[in-house]
């Protein structure tokens, strides 16, 4: 992660996305990245991001469902996901947890005193 700041990058950044850079910030919103996230792909240092977006009035949502939907799949394809085994099918704890509608917290539980075929039932 970069150390520049925002407000040192301000002018290169607005002249390589041809706006003003409050609107080059609002503009990732819609698609779901988070604030860390955008100074990433700006190569900015995220303190300096929240500082100008405080400052500028720029609200990013506390919660992102795409975010959270990349952590999942994150851990699902990069082996720290726990793999469990049922009727010759084998999925991650949260892919279970999902296919039966139950929460993955209380799936988790079940399995601590339960075969995956009772804790999904």
């Amino acid at each position: 992660m970069e150390n520049r700041s925002v407000f040192d990058c301000q002018s290169a950044i607005e002249s390589e996305f041809n706006e003003p850079l409050r609107a080059v910030i609002a503009g990732f919103i819609p698609l779901g990245m988070t604030r860390v996230e955008v100074a990433e792909t700006l190569e900015v240092n995220p303190r300096s991001l929240r500082t100008f977006c405080e400052r500028s009035d720029i609200h990013f949502p506390l919660r992102s469902t795409g975010r959270n939907e990349r952590i999942r799949e994150t851990r699902r394809t990069h082996g720290r996901a726990r793999m469990l085994e049922l009727g010759g099918r084998r999925q991650c704890l949260t892919a279970w947890a999902e296919e039966y509608r139950l929460n993955v917290k209380t799936l988790h539980k079940r399995l601590r005193t339960r075969t995956l075929a009772d804790a999904l039932r």
